[in-house]
């Protein structure tokens, strides 16, 4: 999408204190938006770190829609934000803080929602929190489209956000924004979205293209006072009751509101801003502790409610830790199912408890892309779009479904005879794109894990292409080998030759599995098909979670490399340079990307290799 000044101005604001790496990031993932008419506003709340201003002015130097300001003394987070939102000029205006992460379609998604309805001051997309290195995919449920009541669309933003307020970074209307002050209050953020809600509608778009760390100044009570710069006793001692108390007062004074909706609205305000508890995990004082005992009591009724709908402590438990409402599902005692109402489906309990975690992303794949979602009688799940069906047995399944399906990321323009080699088939989605291609007359299919094998023969099962592919129920290698491997089957895309990352995806020794698996050495594994099809073009794609390396080096020893006119490799823990180096000596022409996943040490990346 090509943004020009004709395009409505966005200004971006951003407070920075003592975090230039972080302040870099954000400067790279706001300058790489695909919206491009923007204003960048840094506010520098007097860093102690000299790094800040080097990384703010050396951006500058390089983009002129930045404008740099440096404090002379330290305002406080609240003071800070207000110095930046009289800066701005846009038609638009977004904050954006120094550890966070946006898609690059962030913006330009959220103005073409916010162009489209004047009604709409807040647009904001699905959300991902970062702990401890570790994704917690979030739904706020902010939208408040279609409630004309000004007091029923607080109450719904208040019941449902989160203290940690990813609604608060959307993309919002400046002239609404501006009519409303900070206060000078605990949670000033979330003081500021429920005011901004009586004013219009919010829109929350499905997709996932915001990510939030938590971890910094405001993770703890002490520090996160000290940062907004409020002092006294009352928040201390009573954190959620003061935010209750400062909000009501706002309300008080708003003129969206009648007399008698204030009213009604001043005790639900309260008595909600009690039952959230800004920070469940820190040591409380003994005000507190006693103050807790009604929310305990409150959350323990909510939780017996919960479970006479669903049935069952596991699936209860399920149900918050992913914010899934208990009304959007159904649960039925005589089958032992739950039904999920907006998907149509049933699933088995337990067995198919874990596809529970896919919820969110399945709604959106059928809203954003017309996927169609339907059972079978033993019960299994099948997801199909443009022809093709598989077996959704496996929440991961669907990140590897988009990449393939929908971002098609294995996409070649085949106008001959052409065979494929898909090594690392997995649950064979990469088989199944290309074996449906007209040109395509072969797709030779190589796996290591008898089980995945088992579920990509179940997928050809479902489809009319797929007897063009040939399976291999064999690992690639450098030499031939039998050894015993860990194995998950909830992450079977993400099996390879060390194994699944257990630290990244929270996966527990119990949740493995040892299986033992066979490995061929690619050179000889290969050859013989090479040379039957010596007038057929060939494309290579690698996905084997590691082993990669070792192949190419197979190949090349073997004379193979050069007899591939398309190889696609997704390259993994030991970096790309050798394997770009081993395609280039061999006459390919690259592009090379890399997949960095923020907070973590694993990083992945594509090379794209033609001759």
């Amino acid at each position: 999408m090509l943004i020009t000044s004709s395009y409505p101005l966005v200004s971006v604001c951003i407070p920075a204190y003592n975090r230039p790496r972080g302040l870099a990031r954000t400067l790279e993932l706001i300058r790489s938006q695909g919206y491009r008419h923007l204003e960048i506003i840094i506010s520098d709340d007097c860093s102690d770190n000299k790094e800040v201003r080097a990384v703010a002015e050396t951006a500058r130097s390089h983009d002129e829609r930045i404008s740099y300001y440096r404090q002379d003394q330290n305002l406080g987070i609240i003071e800070n934000h207000s110095f930046l939102l009289q800066r701005t000029h846009g038609k638009y205006v977004m904050w954006a803080c120094d550890d966070d992460w946006w898609h690059p379609r962030f913006i330009e998604d959220c103005v073409r929602v916010l162009e489209s309805d004047p009604s709409v001051v807040l647009c904001m997309t699905n959300s991902t929190m970062v702990l401890n290195d570790r994704f917690y995919p979030l739904h706020e449920k902010i939208d408040t489209h279609g409630i004309p009541s000004p007091q029923r669309r607080m109450l719904k933003v208040l019941e449902n956000i989160l203290w940690s307020n990813h609604a608060f970074y959307g993309v919002m209307r400046a002239r609404n924004v501006k009519k409303i002050a900070f206060q000078k209050c605990l949670a000033f953020d979330v003081a500021f979205v429920c005011q901004l809600s009586l004013v219009g509608y919010f829109i929350q778009l499905p997709n996932y293209y915001f990510r939030k760390s938590l971890g910094g100044s405001g993770a703890r009570l002490q520090s996160n006072l000290v940062a907004i710069k409020v002092e006294g006793a009352a928040p201390k001692l009573f954190p959620g009751l003061t935010f209750g108390y400062n909000l009501a007062k706002a309300c008080t004074e708003s003129s969206d509101l009648s007399l008698a909706e204030k009213w009604q609205l001043i005790p639900r305000i309260l008595l909600l801003a009690w039952k959230k508890d800004p920070f469940p995990f820190e040591k409380k004082n003994l005000i507190n502790q006693l103050l807790d005992v009604p929310r305990d009591i409150s959350n323990w009724l909510n939780y017996k409610s919960s479970l006479a709908k669903t049935g069952s402590h596991d699936v209860t438990m399920k149900l918050f830790e992913l914010q899934i409402s208990p009304e959007e599902v159904r649960y039925c005692p005589s089958s032992n199912t739950l039904e999920l109402t907006l998907l149509k489906i049933s699933l088995k309990l337990p067995e198919q408890l874990d596809l529970l975690a896919g919820y969110r992303e399945l709604i959106g794949l059928m809203y954003q892309h017309d996927i169609r979602i339907f059972q079978i009688g033993d019960g299994r799940v099948i997801i199909s779009l443009d022809g093709t069906s598989i077996f959704y047995t496996a929440s991961n399944m669907l990140h590897v479904f988009r990449e393939v399906f929908i971002k098609k990321c294995y996409h070649v323009d085949i106008t001959c005879p052409t065979v494929v080699f898909d090594l690392g088939m997995n649950v064979g989605l990469t088989s199944l794109y290309f074996s449906r291609m007209k040109n395509v007359d072969k797709v030779f299919a190589f796996e290591l894990f008898p089980d995945t094998v088992q579920l990509a023969e179940q997928n050809f099962a479902l489809n009319r292409y797929s007897e063009k592919i040939e399976v291999h129920d064999v690992g690639l290698l450098d030499r031939a080998e039998t050894r015993k491997m860990k194995y998950s089957k909830a992450y079977n895309s993400m099996n390879g030759l060390n194994g699944v990352n257990q630290g990244f995806f929270g996966i527990v020794d119990e949740q493995l599995e040892a299986v033992e698996v066979s490995f061929r050495a690619a050179k000889d594994a290969l050859g013989p098909l090479v040379q039957n099809y010596p007038d057929h073009r060939k494309v290579l794609k690698i996905d084997v979670e590691g082993s990669e390396y070792r192949i190419l080096e197979s190949l090349e020893d073997g004379e193979l490399l050069g007899c591939f006119d398309t190889v696609m490799v997704e390259w993994h823990d030991r970096g790309p340079e050798v394997l770009e180096e081993r395609l280039r000596s061999h006459g390919f022409k690259l592009i090379s990307t890399e997949n960095s996943f923020e907070f973590t040490s694993f990083d992945t990346g594509m090379i794209y290799a033609i001759r």
